[in-house]
């Protein structure tokens, strides 16, 4: 993508080495002019280099990850003999000087073009365990698509249980070409979900998405199915964020791309319409309410568009019903507990909040119980494109009470893993293409684990709650002044500021302790906190970890939008969000 490609709201300087001023791709991470790279260093890489260079502080990273038990025994450690590693920009420099030199020998000896030469795809780098000698790695070019390899490109540390001494980290670039878009837009180019964009040929994703957790009280815990058995089944994506701070304002943005209104931020307690909206930056609705008009788009729609398929499977309604589509009168208030005769609460399923597919019979078509999935599942034919699973709130994980004599917590959503999981992995169609995303829609907001953190240029403050005091329930954090904005600190970080929420009826003002900010892709606030995901398919490895890039909602609903060659929705297109490649993609050679 030349430069003049970029959109008109990418500004200049974004554009331009701040070193020497040379064109830079929107996702390229070094100047090829200079050697300067684009940003900061992941927190990881740069923990990890520091520590190699100055025997200074160690990188924190997660128990478990491969590194991290290298790390902690000195014992285990090579000699460094002395030797320090050159600065990032010499190496960088030396690197390409070293490339560049191969391209201009083997195109004067070959007969191809350096102006030809100049556009290949990036260069794969893999990276031995430090503890071992260094292996010279096989270069591989990246897949048809990818670009230089920016902010929003991929790298895995991946490990397996076999294999516990040695970690491999590759970088990879994320797929820059524009997304193609489905049979219905005039521009559009395939319609198969096979090997699109340079990923691997997914045609059936399962979305798990449980509620109200953070990173640490979910993945980072010491024991559990969810952080033990099952996560050793596929690859944890560490640095993985959500993107507001209410469960149906996450829900809502991983199917749509849609930022919050004031009242999907505090889950839509008065179901009302979107009247007299307007359209806004990166397609967002601007207005007050919280059901879409039936111009806003979905993936749901987008699917069906495409001529792709998609179900919500709503745990608490019966297998028997005919349809889950329940959809609340205008005015009307939902509960916001489940109680003895109700484990169905609306705000959990994200699609009730569209007219464009509650109008008509998508809804009625495509929501069903739970109970359905397991005979949907019997052939790849009858399972689909996409299968949402809707958790009751007495299994969705989080810690609010959900009915009378019910335990809150990992409990639930534990049973219910352990039985939908393999009911998954069994199947036909999960085999043949098949890849299962396990999140939470949010950290929690208030509390011991407050946790408002965001990453990967999410707005400072969307555009339906610009303009909100300080201290409103439904302020965005990035909406409580400028004097944050821009701030970064490293993984999964206690924000700094007191605020308030309104996921639930009983959220109160919560202040937490203040943390030293240092340099990495997060802000402290402005966000739903640091949630992670956990990714199975036969296309990543079992045992391995995701630590080097940065994630968030609007980059797994961008992911799943590629995998299907469908145009990309709201934020999940805005420029530099990092995506998934082949970094994530781990077990996926092309």
């Amino acid at each position: 993508m030349s430069i003049s490609d970029h959109p008109a709201t990418e500004s200049r300087s974004m554009r331009r080495c701040a070193e020497c001023d040379a064109g830079l791709a929107h996702d390229q991470r070094y100047c090829v002019e200079c050697g300067a790279r684009r940003g900061s260093l992941p927190a990881e890489i740069a923990g990890l280099i520091g520590a190699i260079r100055e025997q200074g502080p160690e990188p924190d990273l997660p128990p478990g990850t491969p590194l991290a038990d290298w790390l902690v025994d000195a014992d285990r450690r090579p000699p460094v003999f002395g030797f320090a590693l050159p600065g990032p920009r010499a190496a960088a420099a030396a690197v390409m000087g070293m490339l560049g030199f191969g391209v201009i020998v083997g195109s004067l000896v070959g007969g191809t073009s350096v102006a030809t030469l100049a556009s290949a795809p990036l260069i794969v780098v893999g990276m031995d365990h430090p503890a071992s000698a260094p292996v010279a790695q096989p270069l591989t070019a990246a897949p048809a698509g990818s670009g230089a390899g920016g902010g929003g490109g991929s790298a895995a540390a991946s490990g397996s249980a076999a294999v516990t001494a040695q970690t491999d980290v590759q970088a990879s670039a994320s797929p820059t070409a524009s997304p193609t878009t489905s049979p219905t837009s005039t521009s559009g180019t395939d319609t198969t979900s096979a090997g699109l964009n340079g990923l691997p040929p997914v045609k059936h994703v399962f979305m798990i998405v449980l509620s109200d957790r953070g990173y640490a009280q979910s993945f980072g815990a010491s024991s559990g199915y969810l952080s033990g058995a099952l996560r050793r089944q596929g690859e944890l994506v560490l640095n993985y964020y959500a993107v507001a701070g209410s469960p149906l304002a996450n829900e809502i943005a991983l199917v749509s791309g849609q930022g919050p209104t004031v009242e999907t931020a505090t889950d839509c307690p008065k179901f009302t319409r979107i009247n007299h909206a307007s359209k806004g930056p990166r397609g967002q609705v601007i207005g007050i309410g919280c059901d879409y008009p039936t111009s806003t788009k979905t993936l749901a729609g987008e699917l069906t568009s495409a001529g792709d398929t998609w179900k919500a499977y709503v745990q608490g309604v019966p297998a028997n019903a005919k349809s889950a589509c329940r959809v609340p009168g205008a005015g009307s208030k939902e509960p916001q507990t489940a109680g003895s005769r109700n484990a169905y609460v609306a705000w959990r399923n994200p699609f009730l909040y569209f007219r464009s597919l509650t109008s008509g019979s998508a809804c009625h078509d495509g929501e069903v119980g739970l109970g359905r999935l397991k005979t949907d599942l019997q052939s790849a034919g009858t399972t689909p494109s996409l299968a949402y699973i809707v958790p009751a709130p007495c299994s969705d994980g989080s810690e609010a009470p959900c009915k009378r004599g019910a335990i809150p917590g990992l409990a639930g959503a534990t049973k219910l893993l352990k039985t939908v999981v393999p009911e998954i992995k069994k199947s036909p169609a999960y085999k043949d293409g098949g890849m299962i995303a396990i999140t939470f829609d949010q950290a929690p907001q208030t509390g011991q684990y407050a946790d408002p953190s965001a990453c990967c240029a999410s707005p400072a403050s969307y555009p339906n709650l610009r303009g909100l005091p300080p201290g409103t329930p439904v302020a965005p954090a990035g909406a409580m002044g400028p004097a944050l904005s821009g701030t970064t600190t490293t993984g999964s970080t206690t924000p700094t500021d007191t605020i308030t929420t309104g996921t639930t009826p009983t959220d109160t003002t919560t202040t937490t302790t203040p943390v030293d900010l240092g340099t990495g892709e997060t802000t402290p606030t402005g966000g739903g906190g640091h949630v992670g995901l956990l990714l199975i398919s036969p296309y990543v490895k079992a045992n391995s970890f995701e630590v080097v890039d940065y994630f968030n909602h609007f980059s797994l609903l961008a992911t799943i939008e590629n995998l299907f060659g469908l145009h990309r929705l709201g934020y999940s297109g805005a420029p530099g969000l990092p995506l998934f490649s082949t970094g994530v993609f781990n077990d996926y050679d092309g």
